[in-house]
This record gives C-alpha cells, sequence and structure tokens, in this order.
C-alpha cells in the first residue's frame, strides 16, 4: 500500500513539474502562441508609469521560448521561457499572419544575431542594429585582426519593427506595442 502511494505521488510530482506552456495551452483564457513568429502581447510591468499603459510584445522562437527586448545590464535582447513572459504581466494574446513560415525563421535569426551584441534598451522610437565588424589594422608596424562591436538600441515594439524588416511602419515613426499589436491580423 505504501509503495503505490508513493508511485502516485512521484507520478503526480512529475507532471506538475513538467508543466509548461504550450500550443495546447490556454493562458487566462487566452491561446498561447502556436508558430514560430507569432507575436505575444502582455502588460507591462517595469519602467515609468507613462510607459507601462502601452504594453509589452515579443517573438515566440520555440519550444516554449520568446525573444523580446527588456532593460538589462548584460544585453536588452534575450531569449526568455514562455512561461516568464505571461507570468511576468497580464497576458493579452498571440496573434499572426504578419509573416511566412521562412519570414518567421529570417526574423528568429536576425533577433538572436543581436543578443550577443549587448544591445541597450532605449525609449526612442527608433531603433539601431548592433553591429559586429571584423578587420585588419595596422597596428605599430603590426596587422592584427580586429574585431569592433557596436551594440544595438531596441524597445519591444520598435524591435520586432526591425526583425520584421520594418513591415509595421519606418524606423524612427510612432509605434507602440499596443498599436502594432493591433496591427497583426488572425487571434490565436
Amino acid at each position: 500500500m505504501k509503495m503505490k502511494s508513493l508511485v502516485i505521488a512521484l507520478t503526480l510530482g512529475v507532471s506538475l513539474l513538467s508543466t509548461s506552456v504550450n500550443a495546447q495551452t490556454f493562458i487566462n483564457g487566452k491561446a498561447g502562441p502556436e508558430e514560430i513568429g507569432d507575436l505575444v502581447h502582455r502588460k507591462m510591468v517595469t519602467g515609468p508609469d507613462w510607459f507601462k499603459k502601452f504594453g509589452h510584445v515579443a517573438l515566440y522562437e520555440q519550444q516554449d521560448s520568446v525573444l523580446e527586448v527588456m532593460p538589462s545590464e548584460t544585453g536588452a535582447v534575450q531569449l526568455n521561457s514562455l512561461i516568464s513572459f505571461v507570468y511576468a504581466g497580464d497576458y493579452i494574446g498571440s496573434k499572426y499572419g504578419q509573416l511566412t513560415a521562412n519570414e518567421a525563421n529570417i526574423a528568429i535569426e536576425e533577433g538572436l544575431d543581436q543578443i550577443p551584441l549587448g544591445s541597450k534598451y532605449v525609449y526612442s522610437f527608433k531603433y539601431k542594429t548592433g553591429k559586429k565588424e571584423t578587420y585588419w589594422e595596422n597596428v605599430g608596424g603590426q596587422w592584427k585582426l580586429v574585431t569592433k562591436i557596436t551594440p544595438g538600441g531596441f524597445r519591444c515594439d520598435t524591435f520586432m519593427n526591425y526583425v520584421h524588416a520594418d513591415a509595421f511602419t519606418s524606423n524612427g515613426s510612432y509605434l507602440t506595442p499596443s498599436k502594432m499589436y493591433s496591427m497583426i491580423p488572425n487571434v490565436r
């Protein structure tokens, strides 16, 4: 009898520990993202009060991960778990239809390429992409291979606009996460 109770408890514990957000999950009555490139939206929980009302968006990457931009000392562009995105603020939903599958993969690659460049979080409507340049330079009569990293600057919505190849608006135009989310045609 004790062995049967132990097996039931272990089984229950394992299933509770493996809980994650995925395509079949409904979050606060709203469907979670299903495909790479889905845009997810929630309320903003950090930053100045005037800024919070605009919300926060991220790009669903895969395997319950999102590519998002958050203020951080180690770099604003981050790959975080979907569950942390959802439970950091009131989840609003997931939309799709702005990107084809191939475009979504390119958008993810573009976004992931920005992570090691140490991009900064900015409040501007204009984004700046990070760059990595490698070139030969003559230093004191010796040729040396030099790598120069120029960090980019993004907000969550300007980053989504960047990885979507400026599909929402030209760089520097007025845009907010809530406005961007409303521009996506299909709700999950």
